[in-house]
Formats: C-alpha cells, structure tokens, sequence
C-alpha cells in the first residue's frame, strides 16, 4: 500500500503525468477489489477525492467502489462513495429539476452516514430514496 501511494503522490507533483493519474488510480482500486482488499481501494479513494487532487471522479471508479463495497458487504464505504457521486452529479441534477426539498434532505442524510455511520443513517438514505423514486414523475 505504501508503494502504491508513494507512487500517486509523485505523479501527483509530476505536471506531465497529472493526466494519468484518475486511469492509474481506478486500476489499482480494481486490482484491490481483485485481490480482497477493499480498506486499501477505500484508502485510495480518499486520496482521489481529497481537496487539491487532480483525479476526477469519474462514473467508472464510482461504479467499481460501490459495486466491490456492497458484494463484500461494506455497504457504510458505498454510501460513502455514493456521497462524494452526490455532490457532483445528483445534487445538481435534482436541482435542474427543481428538486430542492429532496436535494437537500438526501444531502443532510448522506451527511449524516459519512459523519456518524450506522443503520439508522443508511435507512434514512435508502428511505429517502425510495421516496424520491416512487414520487418521480417524468
């Protein structure tokens, strides 16, 4: 693990190679999950989205966190994930739709999942969600 980052962090301060750094780190997310070890693919992702990084958090890697935390059952990490995809795609997403209760409401329950953890917080999100769901109309 420390290799790992101690790679991250040079291409990181490499302008040349800053542009390979989000292919290089979803490799090794997914090299991770291969080998069964999801804490380590987590350490990575919170490199990646750590303030100053220039990775970008791309549908690929968000898809291969939660689909790698929820098959081991770390469903807390996914949710965590699914936060950060939140705070850039959905969040504005329901904004443009005019979904400024239910915007609000998911973003104070995946906050409260990142901060403080447990079942009541996830069944708060997945609540919310299906609400949003079977409330939608196109």
């Amino acid at each position: 693990m420390a290799l790992s980052m101690s790679l991250l962090t040079r291409l990181k301060h490499n302008p040349i190679s800053q542009t390979h750094l989000t292919p290089i780190t979803t490799m090794l997310i997914a090299s991770y999950f291969k080998q069964l070890k999801p804490k380590e693919a987590f350490k990575v992702f919170n490199w990646m989205v750590r303030p100053g990084s220039p990775c970008v958090l791309d549908v690929k890697v968000c898809g291969i966190l939660v689909n790698g935390f929820c098959r081991i059952g770390m469903v807390l990490e996914a949710l965590k994930v699914l936060r950060q995809m939140f705070g850039k795609w959905v969040y504005r997403g329901l904004l443009r739709e005019a979904r400024i209760k239910e915007a609000m409401e998911l973003n104070e329950a995946l906050g409260l999942v990142w901060d403080v953890g447990g079942d009541e917080a996830m069944k708060k999100v997945l609540g919310l969600l299906d609400c949003m769901i079977g409330n939608w109309i196109e």
